[in-house]
């Protein structure tokens, strides 16, 4: 994806720029649906690496491993 064009952006640099991003994450979840059309999901665990790789800017930035939680509820009507 790219990302915007933003004069006050703090590196100017990356104005439009294509980026790939890759993550590494370790984690578990459940799903508890009460009906077919209702479903409640849970799930948590350790994001262990974030990486943000802008190949024609010449620059990636890496962020420090986290713990993350995802709540969803889903419903059909």
């Amino acid at each position: 994806f790219r990302t915007d064009n933003q004069q006050e952006f703090k590196y100017r640099r990356l104005n439009g720029a294509a980026v790939d991003y890759l993550e590494y994450r370790a984690g578990a979840g459940i799903t508890y649906s009460p009906t077919n059309r209702i479903a409640l999901d849970v799930s948590g665990g350790y994001s262990i690496q974030r990486q943000f790789n802008f190949e024609r800017a010449d620059t990636d930035f890496r962020t420090d491993p986290a713990p993350y939680v995802r709540l969803a509820f889903k419903a059909q009507f």
